[in-house]
């Protein structure tokens, strides 16, 4: 920033020196000398603004959120209309998520004469978190318009666009970015994406064959290619990518990906130890703040179709006891249960199926719509021997869904409970054709 000097204090002139110490201090990520160098500007001169903008940043990059908006704040009673100031409390705001305050802060810092690709994508990132599309999509569009050397706010696009529907937009806008950018891996990986969507595999995987010739970065590549040929069927494929993959480095999220595809193709070719063993190395990564949602309901699947009831309650029990999204809670109820009664418990099992079933009355209260709940319930009127409930409850999610494999074999349970074991020979004897056929 320049500064007319020759209209200052000479208080002003070193306190803006020290600020540009301190500036420098907090690129050299000196914490403690940068905030002693501003409370020493702040002595000396405490109308200079850029105090108050370089502390609230240093704040900010400590994760002191509300520290830095308070900088902020006092910045703004030297200057109300300060562009710079306005653009760094929307930053902060959107690493609080409040998605609506940073908008409004980088909408004032526009009015005030400020406007950068960033702050555009950023504003963009605001609306997408809102659900305000539309404008999403197109200040996304805008950011790549003033820097189209710049991938993320094209990739963002893309992504918006797909959750739109709008495919043969954000074809086009992937498309456009592996012609500008040949050499990134993203972008292909971005377009196969929108490919496969599209249902035109044959093309994603020509796509990633020419990707591997012109990236650096074929592990990425590697990894997307398992995601096109799960769908091409082509499993032999997979399992020598698999097995090379599994040779490389590979950081956490890629090891994830890897294994959850493993355990995909795994289960594909009905090989459950193969599968259960992929997922639990997925799950042996989980931290408190990434809970693996998918891992652990396909593994409290796969324990339960394996009869292994004492790791189910335990799944079971940590999920309900973690700090995860609501489908896996809902899942954690009856799998409980079950896994209970699977240990022949059967008292302790029933009052679990009970209390299970309040908690889902709950919920399909609040939203009828929810299928997993019915299904649940489900199960749990199943485990409490109410076949007739249960037969009701699925003639209403066949209703709504139609039938599937997963409702079949429920039927056939309820079947079974029913005393109805002709019935339920024949209809296992059409789903075991079903999985022959395919």
């Amino acid at each position: 920033m320049n500064f007319d000097f020759d209209n200052m204090t000479p208080e002003m002139i070193e306190a803006l020196d020290l600020t540009e110490k301190a500036h420098k201090l907090i690129e050299n990520d000196a914490f403690d000398a940068a905030a002693q160098a501003l409370a020493q500007a702040e002595d000396i001169e405490p109308m200079c603004i850029r105090i108050y903008i370089e502390r609230g940043g240093l704040y900010a990059l400590q994760d002191q959120y509300d520290e830095a908006l308070a900088e902020y704040e006092k910045a703004r009673l030297i200057d109300k209309n300060n562009a710079e100031v306005q653009y760094m409390m929307g930053n902060t705001y959107l690493l609080k998520a409040e998605f609506t305050n940073a908008l409004e802060a980088y909408r004032k810092a526009e009015e005030y004469g400020y406007r950068s690709p960033f702050m555009v994508n950023n504003m963009g990132a605001c609306c997408e978190q809102l659900h305000q599309l539309d404008n999403a999509n197109a200040y996304y569009s805008e950011a790549a318009r003033m820097q189209p050397d710049w991938i993320e706010p094209r990739m963002r696009q893309v992504n918006v666009l797909m959750i739109m529907q709008k495919h043969e937009e954000a074809r086009s806008v992937a498309e456009k970015a592996v012609q500008d950018f040949p050499h990134n891996s993203q972008v292909y990986c971005a377009l196969a994406d929108v490919l496969v969507v599209m249902e035109e595999l044959e093309e994603a995987d020509r796509l990633l064959e020419t990707a591997m010739t012109n990236v650096v970065d074929t592990k990425t590549i590697m990894i997307k290619q398992l995601n096109v040929w799960y769908f091409l069927d082509q499993f032999d494929r997979m399992q020598a990518q698999i097995a090379k993959l599994h040779e490389m480095e590979l950081d956490d999220e890629e090891a994830d990906i890897v294994d959850q595809a493993e355990g995909e193709l795994d289960l594909r070719m009905e090989k459950p130890d193969e599968a259960r063993a992929a997922y639990e190395r997925v799950l042996s990564r989980e931290k408190p703040d990434n809970i693996r949602v998918e891992t652990r309901m396909v593994l409290m699947t796969i324990y339960k179709v394996m009869e292994d009831y004492a790791n189910l309650r335990k799944l079971a029990v940590s999920s309900l006891n973690t700090p995860m999204a609501d489908s896996l809670l809902c899942s954690g109820y009856a799998m409980e249960a079950i896994a209970v009664q699977g240990l022949k418990q059967e008292e302790e099992a029933q009052e679990l199926f009970r209390r299970a079933l309040m908690k889902y009355r709950v919920l399909s209260i609040r939203n009828r719509d929810r299928m997993d709940v019915h299904v649940y319930r489900i199960m749990c009127h199943i485990g409490l021997k109410e076949y007739d409930k249960a037969g009701e409850e699925l003639d209403y999610v066949e209703q709504i869904l139609g039938s599937s494999g997963m409702t079949q074999q429920l039927r056939v349970e309820i079947l079974k409970g029913q005393g109805k074991d002709v019935e339920a020979s024949e209809l296992e004897a059409k789903l075991h054709q079903g999985e022959d056929d395919d």
